[in-house]
């Protein structure tokens, strides 16, 4: 910065083209994934030609949420073995 000041006088900031365009329109992927809510990542990904990680970071983009898995606490465990 301060070699950029010492050649030209001027400190405002260098204005850029602003980042790499969507390879998809993101409009179109959350109403395909507002449709399918059922479907798994690897699934979105075939559908718009990503990859697995592209597709897992469109839906981060659209703040859409995957299925959580729910594990059985040692408690259940226990509770279900007694019962059987």
């Amino acid at each position: 910065m301060v070699h950029r000041y010492n050649k030209d006088k001027n400190l405002t900031p260098n204005l850029h083209n602003g980042g790499k365009k969507a390879r998809i329109d993101i409009d179109a992927f959350k109403k395909y994934v507002e449709d399918n809510p059922n479907k798994m990542g690897i699934e979105f990904a075939e559908h718009f030609n990503l990859s697995r990680s592209g597709a897992y970071l469109y839906l981060k983009k659209i703040n859409f949420s995957l299925k959580k898995k729910s594990f059985d606490t040692r408690s259940k465990i226990k509770m279900r073995l007694m019962n059987t």
